[in-house]
């Protein structure tokens, strides 16, 4: 139970919420989901994923919830992204959620332009969408990253919407990234993961941070910093924490706490910001147990090998790779291995993000009136990665062929079981989820 510890307890389900916890509920005339010896936690809630990026949005809503949903994920925050005003994607997306969507979905609007800026106050009223995101580095010939007015405009405005409204950051410097690309692909015109980290060195992460914490305090915006990779920034942020306390949130990654630059897959493994070295692994492990990190998410962004890397040479592989499928494995192994309790992991990848964007305790928790969104999982359970137990879209998993110790055994959504390892499992009696205001 998040931030209570681990309990025994019976839960009753009905309409597809939690409607009492207790012992020896009586179980006549219903169904029985028997989970002796194992552990039952809260359903994942993934706060960072994208779709629609390199395959059809209407195709990925629903193969890629999918995947989600049979590796434990129940919930996810989706990052939603274009030029304009984003009233008409917003009103396809709700109507594909209800549809197609196998979880429930709550929605970030990726800020690129100042028409989203003026309509961030229509965005909360009749979408209730309170978290936005600004790139403080963008991605070359694709998007740029935002200038310090931009920032400081979003900020007033996200500030503007009042307690809970959050701006999510990207903090990389784009200066530092082009200084030190240019260098490092002169003397490594091969390129590989280390190369690869070298070109977006982990200072470039820690100033950005800095930078928006200081131009934050303009307006008083909450920020919640993705992805953060490298054990610069978390010395960073557990100083700033303690100095001034609730300015910020932070989100680490599965991958960024499982793989290093020495990952066999090599160039699969390329992203932004970049897999580090071991000490930054170690570091961000240590930086969810003292708190430093509140949450863990994924950056899921499927895309197939040829995608991803269509026969180029290294520096120009796309960076991103499908994770959501692997995500709940990959820590229950990884919590095991640093020896991070599996309350407080719950907390991190179920509670936390709930509580930071406004869902909790409809989400993120077991408790009378919580939707019945659960897992029942077996820590004894070794079972090797692949992109088939995966379940994305795409022809690979991130540490596929390795065995992961921890896997969920039964999946419980709104109330309705499935099974992840049935062979007669049918996602497609799953679809039709909720989306997610935020008022």
């Amino acid at each position: 139970m998040p931030y209570a510890g681990i309990v025994t307890q019976d839960v009753l389900i009905e309409g597809g919420r939690v409607r009492s916890l207790g012992h020896d509920i009586p179980v006549e005339g219903r169904q029985v989901l028997r989970a002796e010896g194992r552990y039952v936690l809260p359903g994942i809630v993934d706060p960072h994923v994208h779709l629609g990026i390199f395959s059809p949005f209407a195709g990925e809503i629903e193969t890629e919830t999918s995947s989600a949903l049979r590796n434990g994920v129940t919930t996810i925050g989706l990052y939603v992204s274009g030029k304009g005003s984003y009233r008409q994607t917003l009103d396809g997306l709700l109507e594909s959620v209800a549809k197609v969507s196998r979880t429930d979905v709550f929605v970030h609007l990726i800020l690129f332009d100042r028409e989203q800026i003026a309509e961030i106050p229509l965005y909360a009223a009749k979408y209730g969408v309170r978290s936005f995101k600004v790139y403080m580095a963008g991605v070359p010939g694709i998007f740029p990253g935002a200038d310090e007015g931009f920032l400081l405009d979003a900020m007033e405005a996200v500030a503007a919407l009042g307690e809970g409204a959050v701006l999510n950051v990207h903090a990389e410097n784009s200066a530092v990234l082009d200084w030190a690309a240019e260098r490092v692909r002169r003397d490594n015109p091969t390129g590989n993961l280390r190369a690869w980290e070298a070109s977006r060195p982990a200072f470039a992460e820690r100033e950005a941070i800095q930078r928006a914490l200081l131009l934050a305090e303009q307006s008083g915006v909450m920020l919640y910093f993705v992805h953060v990779s490298s054990a610069e920034s978390v010395g960073l942020l557990r100083r700033s924490r303690a100095e001034k306390p609730g300015r910020f949130w932070a989100e680490t990654t599965s991958p960024y706490l499982t793989t290093t630059w020495d990952s066999p897959q090599g160039s699969l493994a390329v992203m932004s910001p970049p897999i580090r070295g071991e000490d930054d692994r170690r570091a961000l492990w240590a930086a969810l147990a003292d708190g430093t990190i509140d949450s863990i998410g994924t950056d899921h962004t499927p895309l197939t090998v040829d995608q991803k890397t269509g026969g180029r040479a290294f520096w120009d592989t796309i960076p991103g790779y499908p994770a959501v499928g692997t995500h709940l494995p990959l820590l229950l192994d990884g919590a095991r291995r640093h020896r991070l309790g599996l309350e407080h992991l719950v907390e991190k990848i179920s509670a936390n993000p709930a509580r930071i964007f406004g869902i909790y305790p409809k989400k993120g928790t077991i408790l009378p009136g919580s939707d019945a969104d659960l897992l029942i999982i077996d820590l004894d359970r070794a079972k090797e990665i692949s992109a088939l137990s995966a379940g994305s879209r795409v022809d690979w998993a991130l540490h596929q062929g390795e065995k992961s110790l921890g896997w969920p055994v039964a999946v419980v959504k709104a109330g309705k079981v499935l099974y992840p390892d049935d062979p007669a499992l049918d996602m497609a009696s799953h679809a039709g989820s909720a989306y997610l205001p935020r008022y």
